[in-house]
């Protein structure tokens, strides 16, 4: 039976994908692991796990969950058939991306979460405020579930700090293009992430293909229907 992995991003966990799940748990597999308390090798460790016993596993990423699926994907192509990643894309991509000053602008909220300075465990005390803040920038709906998420969802903002050391890592020594195929999907109205030029796309990627769809950063939570119906197209080839 195909497996989908579905990989979510900061400040969120599973709960993320619940509108995905619903649609495809008669199809696939889902599986969705919270993963914000895991470091990055330690999350590609986690994936080798639940990839096994399959022949047919799709690896479905959003925000800081896509660098993952695209990392995993590079490394293990013949354990996967497809990456999807929703507003993301990999760590080299990004790290390219940064010298550009409007993402530069966009992404300035990292500075925050890189300082050495920033405790964890002090920012979990005002936890709410900050998922209200980043939610309400992405005009995430007042009543979803994801704004009452628990402080562990604030333990991600390590990632940030482990992706400070890897990024420059992948400016001066780059991988070759990711030979498993990508769908990029990107919410046009996304404020913290450009969406990808084909230029991008051809250099980090052999084999992609994005596609816009209607929402911000969480169009699996603003517009599921939309979202739910184009996955479902790009992996099963229906409508």
């Amino acid at each position: 039976m195909m497996k989908l992995i579905f990989l979510h991003g900061f400040p969120d966990n599973s709960k993320v994908w619940s509108h995905c799940i619903e649609y495809f748990k008669e199809r696939a597999e889902c599986l969705a692991p919270d993963i914000h308390s895991l470091d990055f090798k330690k999350q590609q460790r986690l994936l080798d796990d639940l990839c096994e016993g399959s022949q047919d596993v799709v690896l479905i990423g959003h925000d800081m969950g896509g660098p993952l699926a695209v990392e995993y994907a590079q490394q293990n192509p013949s354990k996967i058939r497809k990456v999807i990643l929703i507003n993301s894309m990999g760590l080299e991509m990004f790290a390219h991306r940064l010298k550009l000053l409007e993402q530069m602008l966009r992404s300035s909220y990292m500075s925050v979460f890189i300082n050495p300075f920033v405790n964890t465990t002090t920012l979990k005390l005002i936890h709410k405020k900050i998922l209200n803040a980043i939610y309400n920038s992405a005009k995430l709906d007042k009543d979803d579930p994801l704004r009452t998420n628990s402080s562990e969802v604030l333990d991600g903002l390590a990632r940030y700090k482990e992706f400070a050391f890897i990024i420059p890592k992948k400016l001066f020594n780059p991988s070759e293009p990711v030979i498993v195929p990508v769908d990029v999907i990107f919410g046009e109205d996304d404020p913290f992430l450009m969406i990808p030029s084909e230029n991008e796309m051809k250099r980090f990627f052999q084999d992609a293909r994005l596609h816009k769809t209607i929402g911000g950063h969480w169009p699996m939570r603003t517009h599921p229907e939309e979202l739910n119906h184009l996955i479902e197209t790009l992996i099963f080839g229906t409508k």
